[in-house]
């Protein structure tokens, strides 16, 4: 009886320390483990269920090649619980609450404003975020246009993103009667804009090439002259966290993740040949 209550404890000990959760990366260290709960937002080719019904994407497989190097550099065995909620905010909001151990994943563009809440990995993707409308909307030369060719045109966007602070700026600068519709996902900006000509919204690069891949005879436009700056992505952590540091040590150290071939090679499981240049990290940059 002794002996088995021994081996229990034995088992249990094992058990906890090679799962252990909430731990700090200093920790995981030392204990050789741990296991981390991802926040993600459904947006292929970011993160999604496959046809197969498995987690696939490119921040998914960003995700493995760290688990990858740290196995491998650092001998810490990592065990991820991916959490799929339905919104942008929602992802933000369960990390600005989070612990140790907790990752967000959602196309999150890296900016002053939300490192006071969140903080931020090294970049993974460059970014250009595209001012887009129904084909049927005559194409802009002028920032000026805009005021008398969006008139009668009403916004979609998702609440908390970039994006709605971009059309918040519109509307407060030029369109002053705009109305704004919120949605969850960045997809269904095109599916609406597709559907109505009197949408428009802004969208990142890689959801717009990922959406005429699959909607060939989508009659969408980019109007070059609504365009915003150059963006980057990363993932988030709890302010308290310090598990930002080990993947930016895994993005940055030495030439960075992005100058090797399997990070090059992520982005072409995912993005074709067109968009890869316009999104991709150089090491050496």
């Amino acid at each position: 009886m002794k002996r088995t209550f021994i081996l229990l404890l034995s088992l249990i000990s094992f058990l906890t320390a090679w799962t252990q959760t909430n731990v700090t990366w200093a920790e995981a260290q030392k204990i050789k483990s741990a296991r981390v709960d991802v926040a993600y937002l459904s947006n292929p080719p970011f993160f999604y269920q496959n046809e197969e019904g498995k987690l696939a994407g490119l921040e998914y497989d960003l995700l493995q090649a760290f688990a990858e190097w740290a196995k491998k550099e650092k001998g810490v065995t990592i065990e991820y619980r991916y959490f799929d909620l339905p919104s942008f905010d929602l992802v933000f909001n369960r990390i600005t609450g989070g612990k140790n151990g907790a990752i967000g994943a959602a196309t999150v563009s890296i900016n002053e404003k939300r490192s006071k809440f969140v903080n931020f990995s090294a970049p993974y993707l460059r970014n250009r975020s595209m001012l887009i409308t129904s084909g049927e909307v005559p194409s802009l030369v002028y920032s000026s246009e805009i005021k008398a060719a969006f008139a009668n045109l009403q916004a979609v966007t998702i609440q908390g993103s970039v994006h709605e602070k971009a059309l918040e700026s519109l509307k407060k600068e030029t369109l002053k009667d705009l109305r704004v519709t919120y949605l969850n996902n960045p997809d269904d900006i095109l599916k609406v804009i597709s559907s109505d000509p009197t949408f428009f919204g802004y969208v990142d690069a890689v959801t717009y090439w990922n959406y005429l891949q699959k909607n060939k005879d989508a009659f969408l436009k980019i109007q070059r002259t609504g365009e915003m700056g150059e963006e980057y992505f990363g993932f988030i952590f709890p302010k308290k966290s310090d598990w930002n540091l080990a993947f930016s040590t895994f993005f940055d150290s030495g030439f960075g993740f992005t100058a090797t071939k399997n990070y090059l090679k992520i982005l072409e499981s995912h993005l074709g040949p067109e968009i890869i240049e316009t999104v991709r990290i150089k090491g050496t940059e």
